[in-house]
């Protein structure tokens, strides 16, 4: 076990431990050269009598590099004169210098806490900072270490990880890595500006004694290690950067949004910036304007404060527009000339920060840079663009594809994928596809098979599917089930091409004439098939399947090539945040008829 103690030092030597903190405890293998006797008095006389001569291979716990450090035992049985004399012997061997740490934890002088950030005294830290804390072990899971009276099992438990502004707990969430070795806290809004913080980690040790895992005490106390940084914040910004939205609906720079889907528009940011929206001197309100004639129309909004949500009523529309969407801020009752002028301020040069419980006009004009600041003097809070569909809903554009071509392609001799061909239409785009950093990476868009078709239901799902899984023990070892699904209705990939052009804004005609999903069920059955039907053979050669048992049956099962005639799927529409939309049927075809 290779970790970082980091900067401990051995209490005997004065150095620090390992390479540049960096120390093993395992074990190690010698091979001992020597001679081992006992001394005995026989007829008056003393004489040395050896009970081993040559070598033995022994079994050390060691500790290394810097310094190097090793402990064994060897024991056995002796008899010599004839069995005048015997017994058993058991000797310690040690060898190098033991490193005795300096206010050794209970953990042998490992460091558990190696990190926290941000660092200690730094200042003007980003009010969307994020505190980590880093540990040389997983915390909260069993740790096994080798010790001298043999291995114990340990856990490390995180007891506080709190963020404090004036004493008092900043609130806010842990997210942790995979390996449980990294902790992040997430506050619920963005830190306050230009304020003294401290982040506190505390870990403590517990030992598994006879199953249940008790604290270690150190001097009749509980054993734990405390880190404390201290930072301080800089300004806040006057508006809200796009890397602060979670997902937002329209979707920032969104093609074809359909406006009958949902009748609200929503911004759920990551963290919250209620000093943007709850200073009575200021109105917000939200601008939709066409981009090419300037034509606005402006609503009102609402800022949940606790799910720190924007949410208000998206106004009418045109089809085939491109809008951009604005939260804006003024002064009531201030004109439009007054919000022009200026006053000197230190924190200006932070991009404003807090507008909140500022209410005199003069030190609110200050806040409004020239960066934010529109003609009109107003501070723009968001702005971004997002263009609207032909079509008011998901289910209008999907019943209208007309397709021209029901293609298909050879997978093997006996298994076929379907494509379409549409006439000329409205294509979609990577955030109905795949998704993007505002639909929190969820794609808008889903489909599925029916599996109402006469080939599932006929010859693939009674010998297969419906008895999945089979024998009650046979399950698929090729594929994950939980990604395709039992039957793999979600076996309809995206076309590569269709994602290329889309990524690369290229042959737009060809993104008008392709519907981007393949159906390819069918691979999906022959593999499953296979899977299983192989897992039978090799089970039933080696004798584990009694003669008469069911699950032979599948064996006398034919693979069927796939019959002629439609498959449906169904296309869903699916808002950011999880809201259902409207969906529809689309259906492909299987042009070839090779059972007749």
């Amino acid at each position: 076990m290779l970790r970082d103690y980091g900067e401990a030092k051995c209490s005997n030597t004065g150095d620090q431990v390992g390479l540049n903190g960096w120390y093993a405890n395992g074990q190690a293998y010698a091979y001992l050269q020597g001679e081992l006797g006992i001394r005995i008095k026989l007829f008056f006389v003393k004489k040395k009598i050896p009970i081993i001569k040559g070598g033995a291979a022994v079994l050390l716990q060691a500790k290394a590099p810097n310094p190097i450090w090793m402990r064994g035992y060897v024991g056995g049985n002796f008899s010599v004169l004839g069995g005048l004399v015997k017994g058993k012997f058991r000797f310690k061997i040690t060898i190098g210098k033991e490193c005795v740490f300096e206010d050794a934890s209970p953990l042998g002088g490992l460091k558990i806490i190696t990190d926290v950030t941000p660092d200690d005294g730094i200042s003007d830290i980003d009010v969307f900072a994020i505190p980590q804390a880093a540990f040389s072990m997983k915390v909260g899971e069993p740790i096994i270490i080798p010790e001298d009276d043999g291995d114990k099992t340990y856990r490390i438990d995180l007891e506080a990880f709190k963020l404090l502004h004036n004493g008092e707990e900043i609130p806010g969430n842990l997210e942790w890595s995979n390996y449980k070795d990294r902790a992040n806290f997430v506050s619920s809004d963005i830190l306050p500006p230009h304020e003294e913080l401290t982040v506190l980690v505390e870990v403590s040790f517990k030992q598994k004694i006879n199953g249940i895992f008790k604290t270690i005490m150190v001097d009749g106390k509980p054993a734990k290690e405390i880190e404390e940084r201290s930072f301080t914040t800089g300004g806040a910004p006057n508006h809200i950067p796009l890397h602060n939205i979670t997902y937002a609906y329209p979707v920032v720079d969104q093609k074809y949004f359909l406006e009958d889907e949902y009748n609200e528009g929503y911004i759920q940011l990551k963290r919250g910036q209620d000093y943007l929206f709850n200073d009575a001197a200021w109105e917000s309100y939200i601008n939709y304007t066409q981009q090419n004639n300037a034509k606005s129309v402006e609503t009102t909004f609402n800022y949940n404060t606790t799910d720190n949500v924007i949410n208000y009523s998206i106004p009418n529309v045109l089809q085939e527009t491109q809008y951009t969407m604005q939260i804006a801020s003024k002064l009531k009752g201030g004109s439009s000339n007054t919000s022009t002028n200026t006053s000197s301020n230190n924190n200006a040069k932070d991009g404003g920060a807090y507008d909140a419980g500022v209410t005199e006009t003069n030190v609110e004009i200050r806040e409004t840079n020239a960066q934010n600041l529109s003609k009109d003097g107003e501070i723009e809070r968001l702005a971004y663009g997002f263009g609207t569909s032909k079509y008011k809903t998901f289910k209008r554009k999907i019943n209208s594809f007309n397709t021209s071509d029901y293609n298909w392609g050879v997978i093997y001799s006996d298994v076929i994928y379907l494509t379409n061909r549409v006439k000329d239409h409205e294509p979609f785009d990577l955030t109905e596809l795949l998704g993007s950093n505002y639909t929190n990476n969820i794609p808008l868009v889903s489909i599925e098979a029916t599996l109402d078709d006469t080939y599932f239901n006929a010859d693939i799902n009674p010998p297969l599917y419906s008895k999945y899984p089979l024998g009650g023990q046979y399950t698929f070892n090729n594929r994950d089930a939980a990604v395709l699904g039992t039957p793999p209705k979600y076996a309809l990939p995206l076309l590569s091409n269709y994602l290329n052009n889309l990524e690369h804004e290229v042959n737009e005609q060809s993104l008008r004439t392709t519907f981007p999903f393949r159906y390819n069920l069918t691979i999906t059955y022959k593999a499953d098939w296979i899977d299983l039907r192989s897992q039978i053979v090799n089970d039933q050669v080696d004798g584990l399947i009694p003669r008469g048992s069911p699950v032979l049956n599948f064996l006398d099962e034919n693979y069927l090539f796939m019959r002629y005639g439609f498959y449906k799927t169904k296309l869903s529409y699916k808002l950011p945040g999880g809201i259902e939309g409207s969906s529809s049927i689309y259906k492909f075809k299987n042009p070839i008829n090779f059972r007749n």
